[in-house]
């Protein structure tokens, strides 16, 4: 599966493809996307803009990112994993539903 990196210690938008790895924004049930601050060191917020929406197969906040994390206005589906292991969404109500095929 494609992973798709989040490349500045800068907030910005998740729109904006020069701010991945991959050049372009991660929008597919195929693609896994990581925010590693071992990568990108310093604090930061991801901004989803509230008219859109976003899928991504997994979602990955790796430790070592004190007050960043993702601000959630639009709406982002994880089909699969979600792993926060420091980090936040912002914007609260955050609704995590889970859908299975059983």
């Amino acid at each position: 599966m494609p992973t798709a990196s989040w490349l500045n210690a800068v907030s910005g938008d998740w729109a904006t493809q020069t701010l991945w790895n991959t050049g372009t924004t991660p929008n597919s049930s195929s693609v896994d996307v990581v925010i590693n601050a071992t990568e990108t060191a310093g604090s930061y917020t991801i901004t989803i803009d509230p008219s859109t929406s976003y899928l991504v197969n997994a979602l990955t906040l790796d430790p070592g990112l004190p007050a960043s994390g993702i601000a959630d206005d639009g709406m982002l589906t994880v089909n699969g994993a979600v792993s926060i292991e420091n980090g936040a969404f912002a914007r609260p109500p955050l609704c995590a539903c889970v859908t299975t095929g059983w």
